[in-house]
């Protein structure tokens, strides 16, 4: 009789918290400033300016293949 009782508490506790949880991050997700860019109004990236091209395309790559090159630099060095 008390392992029913037990179980039938922590399912209404659990609903309770569930439903405190969902209704919060409704709540939190109203509060979005308006003035602050959010995925509603993202606009897809413009490649027609160089300073674009060079920012998010060609320094990326740069920068991976450097980091790249030293790890195995690094670890050619290690093992001789």
């Amino acid at each position: 009789m008390k392992k029913n009782i037990c179980k039938m508490l922590m399912r209404i506790y659990s609903i309770i918290f569930s439903l405190m949880i969902s209704s919060g991050c409704s709540i939190a997700y109203g509060q979005i400033p308006q003035d602050t860019p959010h995925p509603n109004d993202n606009k897809p990236m413009r490649l027609d300016n160089w300073t674009n091209i060079i920012f998010f395309v060609i320094l990326p790559i740069l920068f991976v293949t450097l980091y790249l090159w030293l790890k195995r630099k690094r670890k050619n060095d290690n093992n001789q």
